[in-house]
């Protein structure tokens, strides 16, 4: 599985590669770097304007999902490539991604 991996400048990017190793060989971080200030774009995956860097780099490296971290790392949010638009879930949501 292709994954991209936006760690919001937080602390996402000091842990995250130990655990997506254990899930996929093929992925790839941006953002990675803890920084306070946050300097690609806000914390928040919730908004739809901190989503565009990791929509880019879905789309450039055909990645089968992205997600986005918030500066904590306690909340997700995951892209899906669906055709020629992306589906959002959260965590909060992720019931929804594998439907019955």
């Amino acid at each position: 599985m292709n994954i991209v991996i936006d760690c919001s400048s937080g602390t996402a990017g000091v842990f995250g590669e130990d655990i997506v190793s254990n899930v996929s060989s093929n992925y790839h971080f941006i953002n990675k770097e803890p920084d306070g200030t946050f300097p690609s774009h806000g914390p928040n995956p919730m908004l739809e304007e901190n989503l565009k860097d990791l929509e880019k780099e879905v789309l450039e490296r055909k990645a089968d999902i992205g997600l986005c971290f918030d500066g904590d790392a306690d909340r997700v949010v995951l892209l899906m490539k669906r055709m020629f638009s992306f589906s959002r879930y959260d965590y909060r949501n992720s019931w929804r991604i594998f439907p019955a």
